[in-house]
């Protein structure tokens, strides 16, 4: 069921450089466009694949940084013969963005607002301009641009042009393409062209083609008003029935605009360079209505009532959707507190408006009309809206979740974008439930009830059968869907998965007017080829990202990675949607956020291990240098273990591949001084005048650059003439013992800031906690075998960490919670114990404890008292350490602060502080380690007063904010150390000090 007999033209051969990668046509683009032109292997392996199950390697990639340079690239590829592919986010579910062709990224540099008429509510972008940041520039004027995918973190504007995206509240705003007031575009031909009102078109350049597109809806005029679904949401092929003329002859179309048959094109007609967008009002204010359901028929059939109250969204959550979401900790607190055990569905149901007693008035009806429907109480209301943008936040992450299924099966996208109308939603989901069981399988539903649009993805094994059922069940999908009259493309378009199935919905005829569409604006078939038009079968599996013969070579890990079936299978977890792409929220990807290269994405760092691991980069690629590169940016923040609803752990990958490139490689001597600073550390104290004089005499900094390979420009840590000693420093508890603890005092803690242990000490027995000391008798200090991870020294780790568990042992025997102050080493226990397969680690779980998440508890449970006063700044500025946020760890920080009376505090909204161990310290680092702070967190620290605190509980945090802001940091329970009262003894005043039992 081709769309058109035939295939596409196939494009000129390309003689690639086998190292290079380079070829004319890349020689021509690096001499002619000023732009990043990428044509070697790993970079088109990288562009090769998007959210959907396919990957078609691309020719090369184009990363221009004007439009000039766009249009220059553009006439070069296609003077050459070369296809065309526009890409923004690749977070395409049906292969839109993927393609045999020379790729144009607009996301790195054409990506800003170029006009904007608030009056008129109006403005124009570049097509790389992502929907969260165009909000956030539209928000100080009360707009919107309402078209809310639910990947509005990563897509941008161009791409949702492309595939005529819609959103939550379609209902209210409608799709992309009424929301599309003109686009500047180029022709294949070289003719630029502004896409509008039909009635400008013609006094311009574009009279020919607005002519020739009405020639041809005006003679299907009668076929389309049989044939085209009547449902809102019917993004299939180019939208001819919105441009269809009127029937007189030489009559112009009331509001006809030719821009609408460009949205929804997939760039297969022209190269799309300005958007021009309608904006709408911001509603002051939401309500929103959780329905529970216990069956999911009910729901679905009870949908068409809920509509008739006029919401603004009405979003489908199933029961498979909730299990999953619990199982990832960003999500799980928000759900349990706001749905009710385990529904079989919930419906999320919002109203909006100027009055706030309006949206409550139809949230109580909601609740009436549900009891009237026989499901009283099934309601729970949300008016916060802080509440309500965390609930949202999970059903916007809806695709994500579902692909963090564990295993081969995984639901995939193919049928997920059919609409129906409301009347017949119960029993075409019905109907397809029946078709799944057949095909021995069953899926996943959720997304857009008011409009009969629901995601539905079947678990299929891309591996082996999975292309086989699809065929079968898309084939009973679309007779259902063309019974119930309905669309087969709803939202997310065509593009490989759904081109093929645009004539069985339109018929011949209109499918081969689309043809005659294509050929209108690209006679040699170069814009963007096989989407649409002369489309492959959906299930050719030489173009799937799992292809015939797929394999990864087995790899002798280091770490346990069998949760994933193995390491192969931890990578195969990424689904491309590109989550890490989000600019302005929580922590992952902080080295995209400074460069955007897909090279430096979490997403861009699991293409390459995935191709190097199944022997598509060549021989030994896994430890290449073209792999190292694209891991040498990598954090190792942890941002991706929390926030990457797939689960993708790159810090983690990171240690296992560093691992390998070592065995390989070597490891250079800045490596092994890291990796082996717990071991020598006591040598150290005692040669620390000879070497802390790096930072002093001059010139030694330069050699220490020189032959190690650590930044000048950075002053080191200082050891200490007085490391904290757990036999001089734990101090006796306070009046009666009410509490003991074991304190976990870490490397860096102990040789460079003992201070902080101090006062952890100091605040722990002010409010009668006896704390136990943690070492090994006639040993050297414990250390977690952190450095030893950082810098690939798994031997090494894992070593420390048994040493550590031995330390553990009466501790661990006793029941007693184990508390630490610096963030990478304790969640280092947490986390990477168990992967290290360390004997005993799992009786560290709900045991190993921040010191704030252990006072908080103790506190508000009153089983501790802390005598705190007020202090003389009245506020305090908190940056939360990367692996603090990584585990949900940060709020009992901020709630531990807010204990101290009087005092304002006010958490940083920041990413990684760049520094991140030794990675802001080395030289090839260091400016994209500046470049990390300056984001967010400098600036806010700069743009604090001397009356206020600036609390940052990581070392490598506390260095940072010194360096770039002239700032000094301090650990939380130094706060709280100077807000015990005058009776508490200090012991850095001549206090009483003397070890625990």
């Amino acid at each position: 069921m081709s769309a058109i007999p035939g295939p596409a033209p196939a494009a000129a051969p390309i003689a690639f450089h086998p190292r290079t990668g380079d070829s004319r046509l890349a020689r021509r683009l690096r001499s002619e466009v000023d732009g990043e032109v990428l044509f070697d292997r790993a970079s088109r392996g990288r562009y090769a694949t998007d959210a959907s199950i396919y990957q078609i390697e691309p020719v090369g990639v184009v990363v221009p940084r004007t439009d000039t340079a766009a249009r220059i690239a553009l006439q070069v590829a296609l003077e050459e013969g070369i296809p065309v592919l526009p890409r923004g986010a690749g977070s395409s579910q049906c292969g839109q963005t993927v393609g045999a062709a020379l790729v144009i990224d607009h996301s790195k540099f054409l990506n800003e607002m170029v006009d904007f008429d608030p009056a008129q509510r109006r403005c124009v972008v570049q097509p790389g301009m992502v929907l969260d940041r165009l909000n956030a520039l539209l928000r100080p004027e009360g707009l919107w641009f309402p078209v809310d995918v639910s990947t509005s973190a990563q897509a941008t504007l161009g791409g949702m042009a492309g595939n005529n995206s819609c959103g939550s509240r379609s209902i209210r705003y409608g799709n992309m393409v009424h929301n599309v007031l003109g686009i500047d575009a180029v022709l294949a031909d070289g003719l630029r062209c502004h896409f509008g009102p039909a009635r400008e078109m013609l006094g311009h350049s574009g009279r020919a083609l607005v002519e020739a597109v009405w020639a041809i809806a005006r003679r299907e005029a009668a076929e389309i008003a049989l044939r085209w679904p009547k449902v809102l949401r019917r993004v299939q092929g180019y939208n001819l029935d919105m441009v269809l003329p009127a029937d007189a002859p030489g009559a112009l179309p009331e509001g006809a605009n030719l821009a609408h048959l460009l949205v929804g094109s997939e760039g297969t007609l022209a190269y799309s360079e300005r958007l021009h967008l309608k904006l709408s009002p911001l509603p002051a204010h939401k309500s929103l209505g959780v329905v529970h359901f216990a069956d999911f028929h009910a729901a679905m059939a009870l949908t068409q009532h809920i509509v008739r109250l006029d919401p603004d969204a009405v979003e489908l959550v199933d029961l498979t959707m909730i299990r999953l979401a619990r199982e990832i900790p960003a999500y799980r607190a928000v759900l349990d507190q706001h749905v009710r055990g385990e529904p079989a569905a919930v419906l999320l149901v919002e109203f909006a408006g100027e009055e706030k007693a309006e949206t409550e008035r139809r949230l109580q009806r909601l609740g009436e009309l549900m009891a009237d429907l026989g499901q009283p109480g099934s309601v729970v209301g949300l008016t916060d809206a802080a509440q309500q943008r965390a609930l949202w936040e999970v059903r916007k992450a809806g695709l994500n979740i579902m692909m963090s299924m564990k295993g081969e099966g995984k639901p995939v996208s193919f049928i997920e974008d059919c609409a129906v109308p409301l009347e017949h939603l119960a029993e075409y989901t019905a109907r397809l439930t029946e078709v799944f069981e057949r095909h021995g399988t069953h899926g996943t539903w959720y997304a857009h009830a008011s409009v009969g649009t629901l995601h539905v993805r079947p678990i299929l094994n891309m591996k082996t059968d999975g292309a086989s059922k699809m065929r079968a069940i898309a084939e009973e999908a679309c007779a259902l869907v063309r019974q119930f009259k309905g669309a087969y493309s709803g939202e997310h378009g065509d593009g490989l998965v759904r081109s093929e199935w645009i004539e069985p919905i339109l018929g011949a005829r209109l499918t081969a007017a689309l043809a005659e569409v294509k050929a209108l604006f690209d006679p040699r078939g170069l814009m963007n080829p096989g989407k649409i038009v002369r489309a492959p079968r959906q299930d050719d599996r030489s173009l799937f990202r799992y292809k015939p013969g797929y394999r990864t070579e087995p790899l002798a890990t280091v770490l346990d990675w069998s949760v994933h079936g193995g390491f192969a299978g931890a990578v195969e977890m990424c689904n491309n949607n590109g989550h890490c792409r989000k600019f302005d929220a929580g922590t992952m990807c902080p080295s995209f956020r400074v460069t955007g290269n897909e090279r430096d994405l979490t997403r861009g760092r699991a293409n390459t291990l995935r191709l190097a691991l199944s022997g598509q980069l060549g021989p030994e690629a896994f430890t290449g240098e073209r792999m190292a590169d694209a891991m040498s940016l990598c954090v190792g923040c942890k941002g991706c273990r929390r926030e990457c609803p797939t689960g993708v752990d790159m810090a983690k990958m990171k240690i296992e591949f560093l691992h390998h490139h070592h065995a390989r490689h070597g490891r250079r001597l800045r490596e092994r001084l890291i990796g082996g600073l717990p071991r020598y550390a006591p040598l150290a104290v005692r040669l620390r005048g000879l070497l802390n004089a790096r930072d002093r005499i001059p010139g030694l900094a330069r050699m220490s650059q020189a032959l190690l390979g650590l930044s000048a420009r950075r002053r080191l840590p200082q050891w200490r003439a007085d490391p904290f000693d757990e036999a001089r420093d734990i101090l006796p508890p306070q009046g009666a013992v009410r509490d003991e603890v074991v304190l976990f005092v870490d490397t860096f803690t102990r040789y460079f800031e003992p201070e902080n242990a101090r006062d952890a000490c100091r605040v722990l027995a002010a409010a009668g906690v006896r704390v136990h000391p943690l070492r090994l008798a006639g040993e050297r200090a414990v250390c977690c075998g952190r450095t030893g991870l950082a810098t690939g020294d798994v031997a090494a780790a894992r070593a420390e960490a048994t040493r550590l568990m031995r330390a553990l042992e009466p501790a661990l025997a006793r029941g007693l919670p184990i508390l630490g102050l610096e963030p990478s080493c304790l969640f280092t226990l947490v986390d990477e114990f168990g992967s290290l397969q360390i004997p005993g680690a799992a009786a560290l779980e709900g045991r190993v404890q921040q010191l704030a998440d252990y006072l908080v508890r103790a506190v508000r449970s009153g089983r501790l008292v802390l005598p705190l006063g007020p202090l003389p700044e009245p506020r305090v500025l908190v940056h939360g350490h990367c692996h603090q946020k990584a585990f949900g760890a940060l709020t009992p920080v901020l709630d531990l602060l807010r204990l101290v009376p009087g005092l304002e505090v006010r958490p940083i909204e920041s990413s990684c502080c760049g520094m991140a161990g030794a990675f802001g310290y080395e030289a090839e680092h260091a400016d994209v380690s500046l470049a990390m702070a300056e984001a967010a967190l400098l600036p806010a620290v700069r743009g604090a007063d001397e009356h206020t605190l600036i609390v940052a509980d990581g070392t490598s945090c506390r260095h940072q904010i010194a360096e770039g802001a002239g700032r000094e940091a301090l650990h939380a329970v130094r706060v709280l150390a100077r807000a015990l009262r005058p009776e508490c003894p200090d012991p850095a005043a001549g206090g009483s000090r003397r070890s625990g039992p």
